[in-house]
C-alpha cells in the first residue's frame, strides 16, 4: 500500500551510500509467486530496494531446502547483479537448511559460511510424476486425449511413459542440471568434475561441506557478521551501519504466534501445487 512505498523510499534516501551492512534473510521453499506479502517476493524487492541503497556488503542468512528452478536461478541472478552493479560484496550463512534451490543462491557468496550441522548439499534436479493407468483399468475406466502434438500429455498419469518420452526428459533434466553444475564450479573456484565427484543429489552436513570445499568456514551469525566487518573494511573499534531485512510484515497470525505453523503449511502447499514440475531437489526429512 501507499504507507509502506513511502516507508521504503525514505529507508532507500536514508541509507543510499551510507550502509555499511545489509543483513536479509530467504526462507522457506523458493518458488515464484507474485502474493502479496509473500516471501519470494519479499526477497526479490529487498535486493532490488538494495541495488538502490548499494551497501558496501550484503549478509545473505539461507534457510531454505530448496525449490523451482526459475526462481532459485532468478534470486541468484539478482544477488550477482547487486555484486556486478554495486560493488556489494556477499556473505552467505547457511542456517538450518541450505540445500538444492538454497545451495544454487548460496553460491553468489563471496565467503559462505556455515554450521556443523547445517544440512546443505542436494546438488541435483528431480522431475516426478504419478502413473496409475493399471488402477484405472482395474475399474474399466477409460480417458480420451486430443492433443496437437504428441508430447503434449508427456507424463500422463493415465498411461504408461515411452522410451522417446523418457529420453527426452532425462535430456531436460540433464541440461538443468549441467547448469546447475557450472554454477557450483564458478562460485567455489572448482572444476566441473570436481564438483560431479559430489554433486548426485546427497545431502550432507555443513562440516562435510566444509571438507569439500562447498563452504569457506563453520560458524554462526557473529562469526558472519565479523566477515562482513572485514570485507568492508571496518576496525573493530568502529561503530557501523547495520540494516535487516528480516521478511514480509507480521501478520495476526504471526502476532499470535502461529507463524510458523502456518509458514509449514504454506511449504507443502507450494510441495503439492509443484508435484510434476521440474524442481531441485529437496531434502525431506
Amino acid at each position: 500500500d501507499s504507507s509502506r512505498k513511502v516507508k521504503k523510499l525514505k529507508r532507500i534516501e536514508k541509507l543510499q551510500g551510507n550502509l555499511d551492512i545489509a543483513v536479509l534473510t530467504l526462507e522457506g521453499v523458493i518458488a515464484s509467486s507474485s502474493e502479496e506479502g509473500g516471501r519470494y517476493r519479499y526477497v526479490t524487492e529487498s535486493l532490488s530496494e538494495l541495488a538502490q541503497i548499494k551497501p558496501d556488503v550484503l549478509l545473505l542468512r539461507i534457510n531454505s531446502p530448496g525449490g523451482t528452478t526459475g526462481a532459485s536461478e532468478e534470486i541468484y541472478r539478482s544477488v550477482m547483479a547487486l555484486k556486478r552493479n554495486c560493488g556489494t560484496k556477499v556473505v552467505v550463512l547457511m542456517e538450518d537448511v541450505c540445500a538444492s534451490g538454497g545451495l544454487y543462491v548460496a553460491m553468489a557468496g563471496d565467503r559462505i559460511l556455515a554450521k556443523a550441522g547445517t544440512l546443505t548439499g542436494s546438488i541435483g534436479v528431480i522431475l516426478q510424476g504419478i502413473e496409475y493407468k493399471e488402477v484405472l483399468d482395474l475399474l474399466k475406466v477409460k480417458t480420451r486425449t486430443i492433443k496437437s502434438g504428441k508430447f503434449k500429455d508427456i507424463l500422463s498419469p493415465t498411461r504408461s511413459m515411452l522410451p522417446e518420452e523418457e529420453s527426452l526428459l532425462t535430456e531436460m533434466i540433464m541440461d538443468v542440471y549441467e547448469q546447475f553444475v557450472q554454477v557450483v564450479a564458478a562460485g567455489r573456484k572448482m572444476s566441473v568434475e570436481e564438483v560431479k565427484a559430489f554433486a548426485d543429489g546427497r545431502v550432507m552436513t555443513g562440516a562435510q561441506a566444509l571438507r569439500l570445499g562447498l563452504v569457506d568456514a563453520l560458524g554462526g551469525y557473529d562469526d558472519a557478521v565479523e566477515v562482513c566487518r572485514k570485507l568492508a573494511a571496518i576496525p573493530e573499534d568502529e561503530e557501523h551501519e547495520m540494516e535487516s531485512w528480516v521478511g514480509p510484515e507480521k501478520n495476526l497470525l504471526a502476532k499470535f504466534g502461529l507463524a510458523s505453523q502456518v509458514s509449514v503449511l504454506n511449504d507443502f502447499a507450494i510441495s503439492a501445487k509443484l508435484s510434476g514440475m521440474p524442481l531441485w531437489l529437496m531434502p525431506r526429512f
